[in-house]
């Protein structure tokens, strides 16, 4: 796990050695083990290490084989690699015990066919790899997008990085915000890809690779998608299913360092311990989370968890303000993340590395893979398990004439979802998404800027996850978009960001990608049950975990900031945030404020829209950005 960044120039030049060292600079904390950098006429190669893999020096990179005909840099890991490796072993001789090279090798077997190339491939990467002889970049991304990579094409040349920081590091890429990705930001929480806040950067679609050659011509293809994976779906068993899931356990301990997971009291990352552990990783270390005196406390029932699977279980306080240390936390979100969640996992892989852990398992996309969340039930009605749906229609009128009296931007979200009832599938679906209605969130954009914020952006987005996958049922293309949007742009994000900070690798057995497909394949009643849902992973739990383990509710990994308002200390830290957040220039005052008063009336849509409208003021004051 690393960090990377580079160039590559049409005209030849050799790249400016500020900005190759600024753009390693940026990827610092994610790769504190070594740093490594190409450079020669038109391109650039950079990296960072956080050696997990090959912890010897002939792991290092850039990699080459035969005398620099081939270089890469990459980010991730390959978890099948030495299975992948065999496969080669006849063909290459290998000098390293990496992945990476693995990675190289598989190109030199399929140099002309990415499909080909990552056909065989399990993990999470992002890659660039040279070709001297072609005179060819690729640009590769893992086909759920674990591993972040962006990039930035002109008629000059192409550059790219594992964080936009380090992107924008070069000199040669612009700096201009993109309106209407702040405006998403403000309603979404986080920034819908592939657009990013930087107008002239964007994030490479999971599962493509992009080929440039060093005279500018182009090809991106698409080796992996969701539709595809929805359409050639397969059935199985529950006995496959739970065969899967601990084969990805299993795949997801390999490592030179020792492995770690993260142990909340819930569902999915007590049942990906559960499974690692049968796996072999009897020696796995449990961290948990403890917020003393906070109804998010489920420091317990982790250490019940642990127990039962006869782990060691470390509970480490996080308590504390949400706005302790919340520059810092900025910082490294690279984007801003409008995320509560951020802050606890920022604090908790912060106590990992200071043990001296490495790598950590972690439940991730649980929800969305096998349909979690409540905005999962059923369009065209209503959260009201109990009421029979004939009685929808008349509560909905009910609920619509109570919401229109009813201030604030909760009951405007309210109001927006009611409206979408009306409309088509993907657009209902769409409202469930918005945690501020569109407008409202424009609002929030001082005033000159609203004019400039493109409609419909995001929708499309959705609309085309939504009928890529032909007559699939309503609720596996609700997860194919959680998997396309929100998965990647606010839980991969904010597990990849806060972890990396601190040098930290997350790995998500929950989000291989053959488990995703088989759970693709299921039918809506082998997932869900009235607002129960995660079937096949509760029934697997029951056996492993115990029925209480099984049937524990959601819980969100965050701290209760609605409540921390209310605090005098936390009062005189907003007073503060907020003003160095409206400090840019990017942000109306008066509809922030307006929006603060409502979150510490308790308005819930208020609180999350606070703290994504602080996170984006304070991002923008931290990189110099000015309305």
């Amino acid at each position: 796990m690393c960090g990377i960044a580079g160039a590559l120039f049409f005209d030849g030049r050799t790249p400016d050695p500020g900005g190759v060292a600024a753009a390693s600079a940026a990827l610092a904390r994610r790769g504190p083990d070594g740093a490594g950098e190409h450079v020669e006429a038109g391109l650039a190669l950079v990296h960072r290490r956080l050696a997990i893999l090959d912890l010897s020096d002939a792991g290092a990179q850039p990699m080459e084989v035969d005398g620099g005909r081939l270089r890469l840099v990459y980010n991730g890991e390959l978890y099948n690699f030495r299975e992948l490796r065999r496969g080669l072993s006849s063909r290459f001789a290998f000098r390293t015990q990496s992945d990476a090279e693995v990675l190289l090798r598989l190109y030199d077997a399929h140099p002309d066919d990415p499909g080909a190339m990552l056909r065989d491939t399990r993990g999470m990467f992002a890659f660039a790899l040279w070709d001297a002889a072609r005179r060819r970049l690729l640009l590769g991304r893992d086909r759920l997008g674990i591993k972040p990579l962006y990039v930035h094409e002109s008629p000059r040349g192409v550059w790219f990085g594992s964080t936009l920081d380090a992107l924008v590091a070069f000199t040669e890429v612009p700096r201009r915000l993109d309106w209407t990705s702040l405006r998403d930001q403000l309603a979404l929480l986080t920034p819908p890809s592939p657009q990013t806040l930087w107008a002239d950067a964007r994030a490479l679609e999971p599962g493509t690779v992009l080929a440039v050659s060093a005279s500018g011509a182009r090809r991106e293809t698409r080796y992996w998608d969701l539709a595809g994976a929805v359409r050639g779906a397969e059935g199985v068993g529950a006995g496959a299913l739970e065969e899967a899931l601990v084969e990805s356990a299993r795949l997801h301990l390999v490592a030179d360092v020792g492995v770690g997971a993260f142990l909340s009291g819930g569902l999915d990352s007590g049942l990906v311990a559960a499974c690692a552990s049968e796996a072999g990783g009897g020696a796995l270390r449990a961290l948990t989370a403890a917020f003393p005196g906070d109804a998010a406390d489920e420091s317990a029932a982790a250490a019940a968890t642990a127990s039962r699977l006869g782990l060691e279980c470390q509970r480490l306080d996080l308590g504390g303000g949400l706005l302790d240390g919340f520059e810092d936390v900025v910082a490294a979100m690279d984007q801003p993340l409008g995320l509560l969640s951020a802050v606890p996992l920022f604090r908790l892989a912060r106590a990992a590395a200071d043990e001296g852990l490495k790598c950590v398992l972690t439940g991730d996309g649980g929800d969305e893979v096998f349909a979690g969340y409540l905005r999962h039930r059923p369009l065209g009605t209503l959260r009201f398990s109990w009421l029979p749906l004939a009685l929808h229609p008349v509560a909905r009128g009910a609920l619509g004439l109570a919401l229109g009296a009813w201030p604030g931007p909760r009951a405007a979200r309210g109001r927006a979802q009611l409206r979408a009832m009306g409309g088509d599938a993907p657009g209902e679906y769409l409202s469930r998404l918005w945690m501020l209605p569109p407008d409202a969130a424009t609002a929030l954009l001082r005033a000159d800027a609203r004019a400039g914020v493109a409609e419909g952006r995001h929708a499309a987005r959705v609309r085309a996850l939504w009928e890529g996958c032909g007559d699939a049922p309503e609720l596996t293309r609700m997860r194919v978009v959680d998997l396309g949007t929100s998965l990647v742009d606010e839980m991969l994000a904010k597990a990849d960001r806060m972890t990396m900070a601190w040098g930290v690798e997350a790995r998500v057995p929950l989000l291989d990608h053959r488990l995703v497909e088989a759970a693709l394949a299921l039918p809506p009643s082998a997932l869900r049950r009235g607002d129960i849902g995660k079937l096949p992973l509760r029934e697997i739990a029951a056996r492993r975990l115990g029925a209480a383990a099984a049937a524990r509710p959601k819980r969100g990994f965050e701290t209760s900031f609605a409540r921390d308002l209310a605090q005098p200390q936390t009062r005189a830290r907003l007073d503060a945030a907020l003003e160095s957040a409206l400090a840019p220039g990017l942000l109306d005052a008066a509809a922030v404020r307006a929006l603060r008063r409502h979150a510490e009336a308790g308005d819930a849509a208020s609180v999350h829209g606070l703290f994504a409208a602080l996170c984006a003021g304070e991002w923008a004051r931290q990189r110099g950005v000015r309305g």
